[in-house]
C-alpha cells in the first residue's frame, strides 16, 4: 500500500528511500500457558523470514523504478511505531510514508495505532496511505 503509494509519486533525483517493516514480537507470557511455547517461537521465526521475504521482492519492485543505489531495506522486530521513530532519527529522516490499517473505535482504542503514533511524535513529515474502501452495494470491503 505505501510502497505502490511511493512508486506513483514524482521524487527529486537522488532521493532515498528506506523501507522498514516491523514485526513485532508475539508475547510469550501468553504462550506459556498450556506448554505452547515452542510452537509460538517457530510461528515468530517463519513469519519473520516471511517478512524479509516480502521486502527483497518489494525493494527489487522500488529499485527497478527508484535506482539501485537509492532504495534500502530493514526488518526489525520490536515495537512498531518505536522502531519506526528509531529508524527515523536515525536515518534523519525527511518524509515517512505509513500504510495505515484504517481501524476504528474499539479495534483502535484496543489495538492502539502505530500510525498515530508516529504522526505525533515523528521527527519530520509523516504521510499516512489509508486503504481504499470498496462500497459493495451498501456495504463497505477494504480493497
Amino acid at each position: 500500500m505505501a510502497i505502490t503509494h511511493v512508486l506513483e509519486q514524482c521524487w527529486p533525483s537522488g532521493t532515498e528511500f528506506r523501507v522498514l517493516s516491523v514485526v513485532e514480537p508475539i508475547y510469550l507470557q501468553y504462550a506459556t500457558e498450556g506448554g505452547y511455547m515452542a510452537p509460538v517461537i517457530e510461528a515468530q521465526h517463519q513469519f519473520l523470514e516471511q517478512t524479509k521475504s516480502l521486502v527483497r521482492s518489494k525493494l527489487k519492485e522500488l529499485k527497478k523504478t527508484l535506482g539501485e543505489n537509492n532504495v534500502q531495506g530493514h526488518v526489525v522486530e520490536g515495537v512498531a511505531a518505536a522502531c519506526i521513530l528509531d529508524a527515523a532519527n536515525d536515518w534523519k529522516a525527511d518524509l515517512i510514508v505509513l500504510g495505515s490499517h484504517g481501524r476504528r473505535g474499539f479495534q483502535k482504542f484496543f489495538l492502539g495505532s502505530v500510525a498515530e503514533k508516529v504522526a505525533r511524535y515523528a521527527p519530520c513529515s509523516v504521510e499516512i496511505v489509508k486503504r481504499k474502501l470498496v462500497d459493495l452495494g451498501g456495504e463497505s470491503a477494504v480493497a
